[in-house]
């Protein structure tokens, strides 16, 4: 039984970084809570934006990697609520940490970066 567990799960892995995931957004965007936080805001409004950055994450589906896929989906849906917005948000701030880290690795040491300074005395 325990010899299945990381065969399904490595298979769910595969499932939810393979495509966009569907969000019910209108129920995202319904009640008080969307006019609440952000003024101006509407349902309907919510709903627009919310499929634009759906529309969006098809495009860039593709440049995400599926560790940072599975992360993010999981985080956008965090409260019941999930959002596009949230989840590329999160993807393209993991991308560009992960771009940033291996551009900083390339450095050598004492080049001047933050985190190679010393404090003088």
């Amino acid at each position: 039984m325990f010899v299945f567990a990381p065969l399904l799960l490595g298979s769910h892995l595969l499932a939810v970084a393979d495509s966009v995931p569907v969000f019910d957004v209108k129920k995202s965007c319904q009640g008080r809570d969307v006019e609440a936080v952000f003024a101006g805001r509407t349902s309907n409004t919510c709903i627009r934006s919310e499929e634009a950055a759906r529309d969006q994450l098809k495009k860039s589906w593709g440049e995400f990697s599926a560790k940072d896929k599975v992360g993010c989906v999981a985080t956008a849906k965090i409260g019941g609520s999930p959002s596009y917005i949230e989840l590329i948000t999160c993807l393209e701030i993991s991308r560009d940490l992960d771009k940033l880290r291996a551009t900083s690795s390339d450095k050598p040491e004492g080049d001047g970066a933050a985190g190679s300074r010393r404090k003088r005395r």
